[in-house]
């Protein structure tokens, strides 16, 4: 709580904005994001901290479910996009397809 009542004091110098003051110090002391993040909770700044949550994964193209004759082959597409990279996993019959 000193560190934050300290950071909340010098945040308001003239060397700038408040954010960027803020995160020049958060820098200088080696914070993370997840620092930052638990900050900004513990002010119960709701808002600043949905800023820094990435969006959620959304799913552009749902795949289909396909009934097919064994021996056939099948081509399933999907498309989804997110802020970290996106991994696909395939199922059938809640098993899972290589």
């Amino acid at each position: 709580s000193d560190d934050i009542e300290m950071c909340s004091l010098r945040v308001l110098e003239i060397e700038g904005s408040p954010s960027l003051m803020l995160l020049r110090l958060m820098g200088e002391r080696g914070c993370t994001t997840g620092h930052l993040m638990d900050y900004l909770q513990t002010l119960g700044n709701l808002e600043a901290l949905q800023c820094l949550k990435p969006p959620p994964l959304q799913i552009l193209i749902q795949p289909q479910s396909v009934a097919l004759i064994c021996g056939h082959n099948l081509r399933l597409s999907c498309h989804a996009v997110g802020k970290t990279p996106v991994q696909y996993q395939w199922f059938k019959s809640r098993e899972e397809v290589s």
